[in-house]
């Protein structure tokens, strides 16, 4: 009895032996196998090439073309037909006041000038001349008779009025994009505030300063990229148009870029970065990706060579956004690893993911 017991106990011990061995033995197998696993990396070939020189400033977009609108007159606004966003072609009707008071003062100038006329008319014969032939009487005599008939006033007069008449309507003075429409029907006019704007189509100016130690790199008709802040991936060419010789107490000097093409996408006030580059020749340049720091601060480059990595203390340059200068250190030639290197160590196996040119 007490040996049939002992049996199952003893074929159960050698289960879990056999399952433990079975597990330590994958374990080891798994270890190996990470172990045997070389590190990828990426790399490039040294070259000497330009090294871009970047200058980066804050901007804001300037509608080159920019109208605010106002009406002439304080009348009630009967129509409006545009909203903001809209975009109008150069003659478009914007909006209509009310022309009433406008058509009866027009009315009442034309009256007044047919008046005065008759008056000059009368004034000329009474001195012998023949009303069909002004061009003989002499100039300071023909002049003296217009003051006295009242001829001048009441033609300046008439010519006010019907100027308010015909600019009871708002006409779009080129094409481009309603904006700061925020009048209402029915709502009287304002004659000192701008009834709306419209912002031109095509080019777009751009305005930004830089250091007085940046105007080497700043001249009129060089190269900018725009980016908005609002989309980074976009990038909008333009040219230097404007270079204001004047620096300011803190240093600063103003500059002016135009953009021709747009695309519609740079807003009239819109936050943009602008880069300048100025291409310096003959430097080893590498990503700035390439380097990793070590203890101490000192600046390391790894390098591939037949199928191991090696670090490289370097002399770092100057730098832009995405690319420095290497000044000592490495050699024209050099298989630099520019990715998969911030846990490498030195003369470790490593294999190649992708050579970048």
């Amino acid at each position: 009895m007490k040996a049939h017991s002992f049996l199952p106990g003893f074929a159960l011990l050698l289960f879990l032996v056999a399952c433990g061995g079975e597990k330590d033995e994958k374990e080891q197998n798994v270890s190996q196998v990470l172990k045997s696993e070389d590190p990828t990396v990426d790399v490039m070939v040294l070259h000497r090439g330009d090294f871009l020189r970047e200058l980066i400033a804050n901007g804001n977009v300037v509608a080159a073309r920019k109208a605010d609108l106002r009406f002439s007159s304080a009348e009630p606004i009967t129509d409006i037909y545009v909203s903001n966003g809209d975009r109008v072609k150069k003659g478009q009707k914007l909006a209509r006041i009310d022309t009433y008071k406008l058509e009866a003062d027009l009315l009442a100038k034309k009256s007044a000038l047919d008046r005065a006329y008759l008056d000059l008319q009368d004034q000329l014969i009474g001195r012998g001349y023949n009303i069909r032939d002004t061009a003989s009487v002499p100039q300071e005599e023909m002049q003296l008779l217009r003051v006295k008939s009242g001829y001048d006033t009441a033609e300046s007069s008439y010519q006010l009025a019907l100027r308010a008449y015909r600019d009871a309507t708002l006409y779009a003075p080129f094409d481009g994009t309603v904006a700061n429409l925020f009048s209402k029907v029915h709502n009287t006019a304002s004659t000192s505030e701008a009834f709306c704007t419209i912002v031109g189509d095509g080019a777009m100016s751009v305005d930004f300063s830089v250091l007085e130690g940046e105007l080497p790199m700043v001249e009129k008709g060089r190269e900018v990229s725009v980016s908005p802040f609002a989309d980074m991936s976009k990038t909008f060419k333009g040219r230097i148009s404007q270079v204001n010789p004047i620096v300011d107490k803190t240093g600063l000097v103003k500059v002016s870029a135009t953009v021709p093409d747009s695309r519609g996408e740079l807003y009239d006030g819109m936050n943009v970065r602008v880069a300048i580059e100025d291409p310096v020749p003959g430097k080893l340049v590498v990503p700035k990706t390439s380097m990793v720091l070590r203890s101490g601060g000192r600046s390391v480059i790894f390098t591939y060579k037949k199928g191991r990595s090696y670090w490289n203390y370097i002399e770092a340059g100057e730098e832009n956004s995405r690319y420095m200068v290497v000044e000592d250190g490495l050699h024209e030639g050099d298989t630099v690893i520019v990715s998969g290197n911030m846990n490498l160590a030195h003369d470790v196996p490593v294999k190649v993911g992708r050579v970048i040119e």
